[in-house]
């Protein structure tokens, strides 16, 4: 039998019977050419090389397909034979084919080209034989079913052949699974392995070759393999079978309910007359077809609710996040509205969510805590940018590794964090599965811009991942990254107002403190205009005064001599008087209290003596005080200037104040303006006195400080103190605690006071409790002290 006969056989239409098997084989074909005319059409992802490969996959499988079913509707074995034995010479091009496919979907065409031009080869040379001899297909024999060949003595090594290179495609498929560190991949080339496992048990429908009758089944295997491979290639995402299988049985739930009630309607109908008129037929007819599509569009729906759960959440809670994600502001709360739904649907975490501002990383969310943000140049980063999809640890773990250097400058693949490829580090820093990039503006695949990117952990009851979960994990990236988008926004410019509230408020501050050092320096201007009018008053007074005294001091000890003359004298006379007059004279002197006179004018002249000398000193302490802006700095005796201001307050203090002086021997002399320090223990010791209602106590000690180079003064009274929320306050210009139209001040003088020491290189502290008292501390620094033994001087008063 000739090439040329076997054609014109197979093709010989009027040489077929009908066979209800032979149909369901032809549909099985025709689908699976409706399969390969939508994969061919350009649709989906694939390249145009790997849709070619299919194409031609499933076009000698629908030859093959075709040629079973025709061997099954064959009118006499004659035509049975040549039939199948154009069936099987396609056949030997189905394993070659399927070969070429696995090497062009995995990428390895090039470096599997030896086997693919053998397969070819091979199987040019087994259709030769098959369809010019009869080793492969010796004739054909009848079964239940319909015609089948007889297999010769060839059909073993053809059918090895065929189902070798099958094998050795799933063995590329397998062998590309297992060498992808992508999970997505491996599982995608998995459902591959799984397709074509179903395409082997085709086996079934060859067993009847050797005489084995078998219920034909091939139609089944075939067309499932084909579906599921074109739809996987149209959707550029090769989904799992399960996925496939369930859609399936949901379809088939969803006719099975709906035909039920339509063969009942058949059945009580099948006797009526009716049925054989055209009009109520076509009637009847089409209410049934009504009535089908009412039950799918109600059933359907509600079958796909049950079995789809997972998948209809998904939607809804995408779309209750949309509308949460409209009033969020800022990167934190879509952080935690995103981790919140990673939880509830996925029951993972969102381990971190970065964001990046100004060329740096921050971290906006983390499941752990504080996390350190990620450098810039970081590896698994650079790939989100360059891919623009998903990453995981899995896949990051495949990269080439770094063993870090020991130290001799020696490479060592230790197991430790460095020796781990860079792009898997951040995956370890993190505690991620999964990264997802986050770009600034959306694109469908290539280099994209970050804007940030999600760190997703595992699922809590340790399963991975599948292609739906990550196909979620795509639309949820979709519908954080606008939203995201405007939240740096606003970030941005709330920055901006903080940062500007912030500078406003440094100004306002600055403003103030030059406010408040005006208004010192007014105060202290206003002081100094006082001391200079108050100066020139004193120092007028301060001469009369003086000049008076000098006139009482020049004349006490005149007076003192005349009054000593004029004793001598009343002597005198009273020794002359004769004696009958001597009584009447004593009598005189006693009514004239001569005698006790003259036992006190002694001491009163000594009295005014005194006073006239403390008359003078004060005068001259009036006058120092006054020339206290006008003199240069000296070396001064603090102990002196001490016993100075207490002489000119003795008034103030009278006897209500009792001092207590505890001043140290040997106390450095200061290099200072005299008048200014005098005008310093002035006000401190008034303030003291002034604070004290009734009698009170002021201590006063003096002491050297750091082997001598500095001094202390420490005024304590045992006043009513000063309230802790005004400790803070004392020292500025015009502020004061005493009640206004009492006795006191304006407020000016321990701003002056501070003003003074603070010229003087020194400092002053106070502390102080309500109900006990306060306690100033002056420390001046010495910045001379004289060699040898110090002049010390004590005060005389108290």
């Amino acid at each position: 039998m000739t090439p040329g006969h076997v054609l014109r056989l197979a093709f010989d239409l009027s040489r077929y019977q009908h066979n209800g098997w032979a149909i369901a084989y032809w549909a099985s074909a025709a689908a699976i050419l409706s399969v390969v005319a939508l994969v061919a059409g350009g649709k989906g992802g694939q390249s145009r090389e790997a849709r070619r490969a299919f194409a031609l996959n499933m076009s000698l499988v629908v030859a093959v397909v075709s040629s079973m079913g025709a061997t099954l509707a064959a009118a006499d074995a004659v035509h049975a034979k040549a039939v199948a034995r154009l069936g099987i010479a396609l056949g030997c091009f189905v394993g070659p084919a399927t070969f070429t496919f696995a090497c062009v979907l995995v990428g390895w065409r090039r470096q599997l080209r030896v086997p693919r031009i053998a397969g070819w080869a091979s199987g040019v040379v087994l259709f030769w034989i098959s369809l010019t001899t009869d080793w492969v297909m010796e004739g054909a024999w009848r079964t239940t079913w319909g015609y089948s060949g007889r297999a010769g003595f060839l059909a073993p090594l053809v059918l090895f052949h065929a189902f070798a290179f099958i094998a050795a495609a799933l063995v590329v498929v397998e062998g590309r699974a297992r060498a992808t560190s992508n999970p997505e991949e491996k599982q995608q080339l998995r459902a591959v392995l799984a397709a074509y496992g179903v395409a082997q048990l085709i086996v079934l429908d060859l067993i009847d070759l050797w005489g084995v009758v078998i219920v034909p089944t091939g139609f089944i295997w075939m067309t499932g393999t084909a579906v599921i491979l074109g739809h996987a290639m149209v959707q550029h995402q090769l989904l799992h079978v399960p996925a496939i299988s369930s859609r399936t049985v949901l379809w088939a739930l969803a006719s099975l309910f709906s035909l039920v009630p339509v063969a009942l309607f058949l059945v009580l109908t099948r006797d009526l007359e009716a049925w054989g008129r055209p009009m109520p037929t076509a009637l009847m007819l089409l209410g049934l077809i009504l009535f089908i599509r009412t039950c799918r569009a109600h059933v359907q729906p509600r079958i796909d609710a049950l079995f789809r759960r997972p998948t209809r959440d998904f939607d809804g809670e995408l779309e209750r996040l949309a509308e949460k994600l409209l009033v969020l502001h800022t990167a934190e709360a879509i952080a935690r509205e995103v981790a919140a739904l990673l939880q509830r649907t996925l029951s993972t975490k969102l381990v971190a969510l970065g964001v990046r501002d100004d060329d740096k990383w921050r971290i906006v969310h983390s499941a752990w805590g504080n996390l350190p943000p990620p450098h810039d140049d970081d590896p698994a980063l650079r790939h989100l940018a360059a891919t623009g999809d998903l990453f995981s640890r899995e896949e990051a773990a495949g990269f080439p590794r770094e063993p870090p250097f020991t130290n001799d400058g020696t490479r060592t693949p230790t197991p430790s964090y460095f020796s781990r490829p860079p792009e898997e580090r951040l995956f370890v820093r993190l505690g991620a599965e999964w990264l997802l990039p986050l770009p600034a503006a959306m694109q469908s695949a290539g280099p994209v811009s970050l804007l940030g990117f999600m760190a997703v952990g595992s699922r809590s009851d340790g399963r991975p991942l599948d292609a739906v979960d990550l196909q979620f994990l795509r639309r949820l990236r979709a519908a954080v990254s606008a939203p995201l988008s405007a939240a740096r926004l606003y970030d941005r410019r709330h920055g901006l107002w903080v940062e500007l509230e912030q500078k406003v408020a440094a100004r306002t501050a600055d403003l103030e403190r030059a406010l408040a050092g005006l208004e010192s320096a007014k105060s202290q201007l206003v002081q100094s205009e006082k001391m200079a009018t108050l100066g020139l008053v004193v120092s007028g007074v301060a001469s009369e005064i003086e000049s008076a005294v000098d006139v009482v001091g020049a004349n006490v000890p005149k007076l003192a001599e005349a009054v000593r003359a004029y004793d001598q004298a009343v002597v005198e006379a009273l020794a002359s008087i004769p004696l009958h007059r001597r009584e009447e004279a004593q009598q005189w002197t006693g009514e004239a209290e001569l005698d006790f006179m003259r036992k006190d004018i002694g001491p009163l002249t000594f009295a005014i003596a005194e006073g006239a000398r403390r008359a003078s000193t004060i005068a001259g302490d009036l006058g120092r005080f006054a020339r206290a802006d006008r003199e240069k700095r000296e070396l001064v005796d603090l102990h002196r200037e001490i016993d100075a201001t207490l002489n000119l307050l003795r008034h103030e203090l009278k006897d209500r104040i009792r001092m207590e002086l505890a001043l140290a021997e040997n106390l450095p002399l200061v290099d200072c303006h005299r008048g200014p320090i005098g005008q310093v223990f002035m006000n401190l010791i008034l303030n003291a006195a002034q604070s004290i209602e009734g009698r009170g106590t002021i201590g006063l000690r003096t002491r050297a400080l750091d082997g001598g180079t500095r001094v202390e003064v420490m005024v304590r009274d045992t006043g009513k103190g000063i309230p802790e929320k005004h400790l803070g306050r004392i020292f500025e210009p015009f502020f004061t605690t005493k009640a206004p139209g009492g006795r006191g001040g304006t407020g000016l003088g321990l701003s002056v006071t501070y003003g003074i020491v603070q010229r003087h290189g020194g400092r002053i502290d106070v502390s102080s409790r309500v109900g006990e008292g306060t306690e100033f501390r002056v420390i001046l620094p010495v910045a001379w002290r004289r060699s040898g033994t110090l002049r010390t001087y004590r005060p005389t008063s108290a």
